[in-house]
């Protein structure tokens, strides 16, 4: 019954954050914004099928973890620090090379990234997707395992009867 319950709340949430969030995009002076809300209400949406698939909560504080110490990394990684380090060299590229390899993305937007700011190498993107949608997939193939309300639940429903001093909750 709580596993239901919390289906239905986060259902539930997720249609009054759409709701929420569809005008704000619409109404966004810049496109930029309207992105960054966009993709933090899908990652909120993937960290949630994470922590309900796996049936604990430590998965999803490491997705969430991975992604803050990601967005705190941009935010510090300077042109010589990407230069000076391999790793980092293959995670960010300056805006003005992916703009020379792919002129139509600075079209969409020049006006938001401007030539020297770094940004994530389509290639590290790419295989991150790549691991997340693998990660998702396996995820979703996972058994289903019940929890201890639910089992009490299938047995009582199954024996018909109720154990004194236990009321059926209506509408279960």
């Amino acid at each position: 019954m709580i596993v239901y319950l919390l289906l239905f709340a986060g259902g539930s949430f997720i249609y009054i954050a759409a709701a929420d969030l569809l005008p704000a995009i619409k109404h966004q002076p810049s496109l930029r914004r309207s992105i960054v809300h966009l993709t933090i209400f899908l990652i909120g949406i993937v960290i949630g099928y994470v922590a309900v698939k796996t049936n604990s909560i430590w998965p999803a504080m490491l997705f969430h973890f991975t992604h803050n110490g990601l967005a705190v990394l941009s935010g510090y990684a300077t042109l010589e620090a990407v230069q000076a380090n391999s790793l980092l060299s293959w995670l960010y590229v300056p805006a003005a090379d992916l703009f020379n390899l792919l002129p139509s993305l600075r079209e969409m937007f020049g006006g938001v990234i401007a030539d020297d700011q770094l940004v994530y190498n389509p290639l590290a993107v790419l295989l991150a997707l790549c691991a997340a949608v693998g990660i998702l997939y396996w995820h979703k193939r996972l058994p289903y395992h019940s929890l201890a309300e639910e089992r009490l639940q299938e047995i009582l429903s199954q024996q018909g009867t109720l154990p004194a001093g236990i009321t059926a909750a209506r509408g279960v």
